[in-house]
């Protein structure tokens, strides 16, 4: 649902998005008590300004052979080759027709399956129910990545001779950096921009052990600090501007700087088909998933052979679309498995990809050590639209600091736990319309939890949450957000025998609950009314209106 700008009878808005906002980028200023929406405008491919080519011809069309899909040869080998030809060529389609597609680890050394490596590169599949890879290598799993979209270069700011430190500090929102040297950027580069996760940081948080009474969090070795991907719109001297805002402050006190290193690759699709996974059978059936929680660290069993092996990576790129892809669970599977561990993973260096249409479920192993997610996010300006994440350990997860996504009019199924903010001050993320049928949302301090997680979120916006069915942990809530700063829980729905409680405070943990609950407490606004609140979708009415303020022909999503 679109709207066009005119409140219709019979519904709300927030106090905090009047018919007038403007986002602070723009020349507005939060409110006498700090609040302020964040601009959610920018996340997808190409900023969401466009739809992402699904479907398009290419000059470069490579089709794989029809006799590899017959679930039985070995087609790895086939599909690479399509995909390296295409990208010998500048680019193409590798296109996949019905059949059943098997998939093995190329060799003993190797953490990837299929590599897509280069711009411009797209596989494509008849749809999920007709195209379908199987991957069927269960005891060579632990750390592959089946797909692998990644470019070149290093994320981690170790090339000197491509870091450029600011010359003063940024506020929240800034589309423009003062450099102290001259980088020589243009109009088009795309960089990183950082800083570290210093004492004085953790200061400026409540996250140091003497104010905190916990040593460990937000842990140097962990979380190296700030990080995100922007392209360059322009240069004037030592000035840089870019397309889109920063989403946090950044201060030289924390060695801010912007860092060139990453080769991104950029127009890389996957469409049309789903992934399934042949499940592990090293451990015995029988006992309790919560006996499992730490086999990942146990030589021998299941939880050790599949841990954090992935469907697909996007590492290094930006301006991506993930369209129409499912999971599926193979006949041969005697549990409801589909994948082994995780689903798709956006990296740190990932940025402005578009997922639309996608329905993952079922992971086989949902211990921990990171296991279990269906949707993790650790980069930044992405949009989820549409699809869905059932019988997950955490469906929907935020790590890393990751900030301007947008989860938009997804559905969250049975998860066995929360769908949240994990660790490490994820900020400026938006909830948009999302369904929670047997789950719901959180964004708290985790304190000393998942590797000293500390405050998880700031500035997340929840936005008309609705749940279907409640999750027995949930408490009859929908959303538990005790952010640091200010987070924005703004309207709630359910269906009949259900609950959708906002709660401005961390409750279901409680060890959690003891732990400082990052005042002022949260903004809580219509409970109970989501149904009516307008605009239906807070990311689309933000997309309608930079893009009329900067007279831009935006699509509409």
């Amino acid at each position: 649902m679109v709207d066009a700008g005119v409140d219709p009878p019979g519904t709300w808005r927030s106090q905090l998005f009047p018919p007038d906002w403007l986002p602070v980028h723009a020349g507005a200023q939060p409110d006498d008590a700090g609040r302020f929406l964040p601009d959610f405008s920018f996340a997808g491919y190409h900023q969401g300004e466009l739809f992402p080519p699904v479907g398009a011809p290419r000059a470069t069309t490579i089709t794989v052979s029809a006799a590899l899909g017959n679930g039985t040869t070995d087609a790895t080998g086939g599909i690479q080759a399509a995909l390296d030809q295409a990208c010998a060529a500048g680019g193409g389609v590798v296109l996949l027709g019905a059949g059943t597609y098997r998939l093995v680890l190329p060799s003993a050394s190797a953490t990837s399956v299929l590599n897509l490596t280069c711009s411009n590169l797209v596989l494509r599949g008849q749809g999920p129910s007709q195209t379908r890879l199987l991957f069927d290598d269960p005891l060579r799993a632990r750390g592959v990545a089946v797909i692998s979209v990644r470019g070149g270069g290093s994320q981690n700011d170790t090339n000197a001779a491509r870091r450029w430190p600011l010359a003063q500090d940024v506020g929240v929102e800034s589309r423009a950096v003062r450099l102290a040297v001259d980088a020589g950027f243009q109009a088009g580069d795309w960089v990183m921009v950082m800083s570290d996760t210093t004492e004085a940081f953790r200061v400026d948080h409540r996250m140091d052990q003497p104010t905190s009474g916990l040593a460990g969090l937000w842990p140097t070795a962990g979380w190296p600090g700030l990080r995100s991907v922007r392209q360059v719109a322009g240069v004037s001297g030592r000035d840089v501007t870019f397309t889109t805002p920063l989403r946090y402050p950044l201060k030289t006190r924390d060695a801010a700087r912007v860092y060139g290193g990453p080769s991104f690759i950029r127009e890389v699709g996957l469409e049309s088909f789903s992934i399934g996974m042949t499940e592990n059978v090293t451990t015995p059936s029988g006992g309790t998933e919560a006996s499992r929680e730490n086999d990942y660290t146990v030589e021998g069993t299941t939880g050790y052979q599949v841990h954090n092996n992935r469907a697909v990576v996007f590492d290094r790129m930006h301006d991506g679309w993930l369209f129409d892809v499912d999971t599926w669970r193979p006949p041969g599977n005697s549990s409801q498995t589909h994948l082994l561990s995780k689903g798709l993973v956006l990296s740190v260096s990932a940025a402005h990809v578009t997922i639309e249409g996608c329905d993952f479920a079922n992971p086989q192993y949902r211990g921990g050590g990171g296991n279990g997610y269906l949707f993790e996010v650790l980069g930044g300006e992405h949009l989820f639209l549409r699809g869905s994440a059932t019988g997950a350990r955490h469906g929907y997860i935020i790590n890393e600091a990751a900030s301007g996504n947008v989860f938009r009019e997804v559905e969250v199924i049975n998860s066995r736990m929360s769908d949240d903010s994990h660790r490490f001050l994820a900020h400026a993320n938006l909830y948009d319309r999302v369904r929670l049928d047997r789950g719901w949302l959180q964004a708290v301090n985790r304190g000393t939890t998942s590797t000293g997680a500390g405050f998880t979120a700031t500035q997340h916006v929840f936005w008309g949450t609705h749940v279907v069915a409640n999750h027995p942990t949930a408490q009859g809530a929908a959303v538990e957000s005790a952010q640091w700063g200010w987070g924005y829980l703004i309207g709630s729905s359910a269906d009949a025998g259900a609950q959708a409680r906002l709660r401005a405070d961390s409750f279901t943990n409680s060890t959690w609950r003891q732990l400082d609950q990052g005042a002022p407490e949260d903004w809580v606004e219509g409970v109970d009314a989501g149904a009516s609140l307008h605009p239906f979708s807070l990311h689309a009415e933000q997309l309608r209106l930079r893009c009329q303020r900067e007279a831009r022909a935006c699509v509409t999503w």
